[in-house]
């Protein structure tokens, strides 16, 4: 977010902020986790497994993520 809100400080007049934006697809990516590894889990669906799947796609995804993130804020 810092990142990003060092970008706010060269917005013009109708420019959505860069910590908006983050912060906006950031929510949308929560939503899109979530689904994905609750379907991906399906595989195993009713059998023991499914939890633990759903797991490790929250995990791998979240590393993902965590990873775009620390890109983000070392490049801007």
């Amino acid at each position: 977010m810092a990142a990003a809100k060092a970008q706010d400080e060269f917005l013009e007049d109708g420019d959505v902020p860069s910590a908006k934006m983050l912060r906006n697809a950031q929510r949308s990516w929560i939503t899109y986790r979530d689904q994905a590894c609750e379907a991906e889990s399906t595989m195993a669906r009713g059998g023991s497994m499914q939890p633990m799947i759903a797991l490790f796609c929250l995990e791998r995804l979240t590393r993902t993520r965590t990873e775009d993130l620390r890109l983000f804020g070392e490049t801007n």
